[in-house]
């Protein structure tokens, strides 16, 4: 029979907030929690008001939550201590509250960088961005930081103009050039209501040598990543950022390093 979790008025609570949850985050922490006994569950709560949210938060005690979109930098002028990752990228998807002092972390730039250290060989290539929301900018912060040079993003809004760090051209113009690195940081693939056409065309797919699509699909997979594996491209998906990113965030909720075979079993049982 298996042993049901014990809540009592000592178990710390954690929410993930998002205009529309998922079942993710909640799966990859309460699993943390259960393997080493932590007395804490974490709860996906879909939120529409982030003061109404704050102000039950603050009622209740809670330990900590995730934030999610559109809530990123929302969250910002609310806490009193900011990480370095927080600061530098005017996002924080991970809060805990200590005194009742909010506390703000970014681990989405902590999974980026791990996925990044691997191609610093690559600092000299071409690197395509497809998009240009709060992961972009996320993206371009840890890309100038380990030393890429030719960042190049293709983005629907005409308005956006070129910047130091960046080259910027119309979304258009994807396919007409050689790529060695692409980074798909729009919503293309996460297959909402039917299987997304792919970003970019299979030819301009087989001139990549790495992928790294932020999209986790809700139907099959993305048609990106389908296509990275026929043509035997190395690839990243949303999944594996969404688990480097959860594990250095209950790593910050537990306050202790998530040890190799817990997250092998996270990445066997749960991605």
């Amino acid at each position: 029979m298996k042993k049901l979790m014990r809540i009592n008025t000592d178990t710390n609570l954690y929410f993930s907030i998002s205009s529309s949850p998922t079942n993710k985050g909640s799966n990859l922490h309460n699993f943390i929690f259960k393997k080493y006994h932590i007395n804490s569950i974490y709860i996906p709560l879909a939120v529409n008001n982030l003061i109404s949210f704050l102000n039950f938060a603050k009622d209740l005690n809670i330990a900590g939550f995730s934030v999610s979109m559109p809530f990123k930098k929302q969250i910002i002028k609310f806490l009193n201590k900011k990480s370095r990752e927080v600061l530098l990228t005017n996002s924080c998807n991970t809060v805990v509250i200590e005194n009742s002092r909010l506390i703000g972390y970014n681990t989405d730039y902590i999974a980026i960088e791990k996925i990044l250290k691997k191609f610093i060989k690559f600092k000299n290539k071409e690197i395509q961005i497809l998009g240009y929301g709060a992961t972009c900018k996320t993206v371009i912060i840890v890309l100038k930081k380990l030393g890429f040079k030719y960042i190049n993003i293709f983005a629907r809004n005409r308005k956006i103009k070129n910047k130091k760090n960046y080259s910027v051209f119309p979304w258009n113009d994807r396919n007409e050039k050689k790529f060695d690195i692409l980074i798909n940081t729009t919503p293309i693939g996460m297959n909402r209501t039917k299987v997304d056409k792919c970003p970019i065309t299979t030819r301009s797919i087989s001139q990549k040598k790495v992928i790294i699509d932020f999209p986790i699909a809700s139907k099959k997979i993305t048609s990106l990543e389908l296509k990275s594996k026929q043509l035997g491209i190395k690839y990243y998906s949303g999944k594996d950022i969404h688990f480097l990113q959860g594990v250095s965030q209950s790593q910050i909720y537990v306050k202790k390093k998530i040890g190799f075979k817990i997250q092998k079993m996270i990445k066997n049982k749960l991605y």
